[in-house]
């Protein structure tokens, strides 16, 4: 159940990473404001995207993508403090850095439940158990 919700948050997450791509084309704010929004919105979207995918094969998500995409998401929404305020853009930023944020921790939480003792996924134990 935790899997499935996550990869339905991390997929909504993609989405909302992909708006923040566009939403400056709506608002039109300065240039430093647009770059960071299409470059970090990338990024979040296709960790995000990579994070679905891995789910959808069955496969635990990597920890480190999903940590990638919850950083980016931290700085989406930090971002108009830092490079200035933008009616709409600040919104937009706060709420999808937000949600592509917690998206990410989400597939970080999942990610680590797959694992044995020594750190490794479950997968990958069950797998060298039956090379032997």
């Amino acid at each position: 159940m935790l899997k499935r919700l996550t990869q339905g948050a991390a997929a909504v997450g993609v989405l909302v990473a992909v708006w923040t791509v566009f939403a400056p084309a709506v608002w039109m704010p300065d240039h430093p404001q647009v770059l960071t929004n299409v470059l970090v919105g990338e990024f979040a979207a296709l960790a995000l995207a990579h994070t679905v995918y891995r789910m959808a094969s069955g496969r635990p998500p990597f920890l480190s993508v999903a940590l990638a995409a919850a950083l980016f998401g931290a700085l989406i929404a930090a971002s108009p403090l830092v490079l200035g305020l933008v009616v709409g853009l600040t919104t937009s930023n706060m709420v999808s850095g937000t949600i592509i944020a917690v998206a990410g921790v989400a597939a970080a939480v999942v990610s680590r439940g797959d694992v044995d003792d020594r750190g490794r996924s479950i997968d990958a134990a069950d797998e060298a158990v039956e090379a032997v």
